[in-house]
């Protein structure tokens, strides 16, 4: 038996808490299970620009957004491992103009502009030999196929220095970076852009290995019951001294490995 062991926390940058803003940073997990019985891992972060007024808002429709319509797929027979990149760049258009649809009618029932809810995104769909990845902007998602950690994208930036690309923008579809993997998945993260400078090497655009494997071995090594214990753990952790020395933004990380035996 297969199954998968996850976690993840978001975190108040001190910036914020020094400004009295909220965290607006957001994320979601869910193990959705395929009407055929195999089980889709999906996992989805997003981080609210830090100059929109409703921004932890919007991250926190993006993640709903994206982890409900695939719930919904999923569970009503959609097929990802014989989907070709057509159909899923197809699928990932409509999830994402869904998401933006979404925020614009909240915004509008707020009578403010949509960008007001600007938020990024980073998700991942993980089945057993083939899995889907999704970026827009910033953050990050790092994989580990055979005792490597490889980030599946590099961060986006925008046009001027400190800037990004948003679910929000008219450009969105096109700014769009989606990759379909056809390997086992055994562990994977994805993070917002909080956590870019501990856990990627800017020299080498790679993953800084250091960062990642320590966590990953400790989340194998826990029993089930201690799970709930790991999120308060992993948030002690990116509230530390240690990385807050190193950002001062709000910070999500999300952790999965996968088990051959359960325990």
């Amino acid at each position: 038996m297969i199954k998968w062991r996850f976690t993840s926390t978001s975190v108040q940058g001190t910036s914020h808490i020094e400004s009295n803003i909220p965290c607006q940073d957001f994320s979601l997990c869910k193990l959705v299970t395929h009407k055929d019985g195999n089980d889709f891992l999906v996992l989805v972060a997003s981080d609210g620009a830090g100059s929109a007024t409703y921004s932890d808002e919007g991250s926190r429709i993006v993640c709903e957004c994206f982890l409900g319509k695939l719930t919904r797929y999923i569970e009503k027979g959609w097929s990802l491992e014989q989907a070709d990149e057509d159909v899923v760049g197809r699928w990932i258009i409509m999830l994402t103009r869904y998401a933006a649809q979404t925020i614009k009618r909240v915004a509008k029932e707020r009578g403010v502009e949509k960008r007001e809810f600007a938020a990024t995104l980073v998700l991942a769909i993980v089945g057993q030999k083939k899995s889907i990845f999704l970026q827009l902007g910033d953050g990050g998602i790092v994989i580990n196929t055979a005792e490597n950690y490889e980030p599946v994208f590099w961060p986006q930036s925008g046009e001027y220095a400190n800037m990004t690309y948003f679910v929000t923008d008219d450009s969105a579809i096109k700014n769009l970076q989606f990759k379909i993997v056809n390997q086992t998945i055994n562990e994977i993260a994805l993070f917002t852009d909080g956590i870019q400078g501990l856990a990627l090497k800017y020299d080498t655009q790679s993953a800084y290995a250091p960062f990642f494997r320590p966590q990953f071995e400790y989340l194998r090594q826990v029993s089930d019951l201690e799970l709930p214990l790991i999120k308060d753990q992993l948030a002690a952790f990116l509230n530390s001294k240690s990385v807050n020395d190193r950002t001062n933004d709000d910070k999500t990380l999300i952790l999965a490995c996968r088990l051959n035996d359960p325990i």
